[in-house]
């Protein structure tokens, strides 16, 4: 039997530092049971800045909600940066899911 390969999906973000972020991801799959872990973080060190939160919308159909408060990407350095959210599926099956990076402006 081959083994099936997942490559997380690419998700860039940009935003200003100060002002309240949210996106909606509409995944469309099914998600219910999971659980969601978000991260910025240094490309060059991989110190981890700030975890936002990742909500759920609506998880039978695949929509969580990354936010993060005006308090959060105040303390963000402007530059480019890492991102990436993993999920838990039930059964604890750890996957990256989306990556990308995060242009953080004045």
């Amino acid at each position: 039997m081959a083994a099936a390969e997942q490559v997380a999906g690419r998700l860039n973000l940009a935003l200003v530092r100060g002002d309240d972020f949210g996106q909606l991801l509409d995944l469309s799959i099914d998600l219910t049971g999971y659980t969601f872990e978000a991260s910025i973080y240094s490309t060059l060190t991989g110190e981890e800045f700030l975890a936002p939160s990742v909500t759920e919308v609506d998880l039978s159909y695949g929509q969580v909600n990354l936010s993060m408060t005006s308090e959060e990407t105040a303390a963000l350095p402007v530059g480019t940066l890492g991102f990436r959210i993993t999920w838990t599926a039930p059964g604890g099956a750890v996957r990256r899911f989306l990556e990308g990076v995060c242009e953080v402006n004045r």
